[in-house]
């Protein structure tokens, strides 16, 4: 991540990119969720947006020794979806299928999503 952090330093515009290119993921990524939350049908342009950022060439993963155990190093690319690669495959897994429904919270001021995995008393 030093040279990430070396890449942006010298390229501001880069890093801005990155920067808006994150929060669009971001926001795409709880759009699709919440539409399964909410029993509703999905944007095309997310699922899309999702499916053509988890194509995108990951970023190289290298399993090294790292203080008597193992440890990843990852050469992101300098891009949003070269840093966020494992949030998009998490948020992939979680839409390819749980054994626990997603729900929203029933508070309409929270935006919160939640794996409901609770045992109904009633």
């Amino acid at each position: 991540m030093a040279e990430l952090k070396k890449c942006f330093e010298e390229h501001p515009s880069r890093a801005a990119a990155a920067f808006r290119g994150a929060l669009d993921i971001r926001e795409t990524i709880y759009r699709l969720p919440r539409s399964v939350a909410s029993s509703s049908t999905p944007a095309n342009e997310d699922l899309w947006r999702l499916n053509r950022e988890l194509n995108d060439p990951a970023p190289c993963a290298f399993l090294e020794p790292a203080g008597g155990a193992f440890g990843w190093r990852i050469e992101a690319k300098p891009t949003a979806t070269g840093i966020l690669a494992s949030v998009l495959w998490s948020a992939a897994d979680l839409l390819a299928g749980t054994d626990s429904p997603l729900r929203e919270c029933a508070n309409q001021r929270c935006l919160w999503l939640f794996l409901d995995d609770g045992k109904n008393v009633c």
